[in-house]
């Protein structure tokens, strides 16, 4: 079919012309995604630290776990972590490292045969907390 002057003459959009955003335009859309990311990345940053610290909460537990089993067993707690089955070494990293675990043993209060405080600390970028753990269930820090 051919087509002639008169038809694309008055079709609607062969008079008008297509610009594309202006300035203004795309400065506002900026400004809505910037305050809609400003909203949001607090309860994200929460959610990320409360999944880190579940992290180092269960390796804890995990460590208490083989504390127990090894008292049931020996009659005396370890000194060192590595004497555990499932341990080569005194200082064990959380699954994503973001978590250490240690046994204190600089705790005046316990004797070393009898009682144990178990610490995990946080060594992932700025954030610095530790969680505690002792032999008579109780905990300390952001549980």
């Amino acid at each position: 079919m051919k087509y002639d002057s008169q038809y694309i003459s008055r079709h609607p959009l062969s008079a008008q012309k297509f610009n594309g955003f202006t300035l203004v335009e795309l400065m506002l859309v900026l400004v809505v995604i910037s305050i809609l990311v400003a909203m949001t990345m607090p309860s994200y940053q929460a959610v990320t630290n409360k999944g880190q610290r579940v992290e180092g909460k269960t390796l804890l537990l995990e460590v208490q776990g083989q504390m127990e089993r090894y008292y049931f067993n020996n009659q005396i707690y370890p000194d060192r972590l590595s004497k555990l089955k499932l341990y080569t070494s005194d200082i064990i990293d959380s699954e994503n490292t973001y978590y250490q675990v240690s046994l204190d043993n600089a705790n005046q209060a316990c004797l070393p045969d009898r009682c144990y405080l178990i610490v995990a600390k946080h060594h992932s970028g700025q954030k610095k907390e530790e969680l505690w753990l002792h032999s008579n269930g109780a905990k300390e820090g952001p549980w």
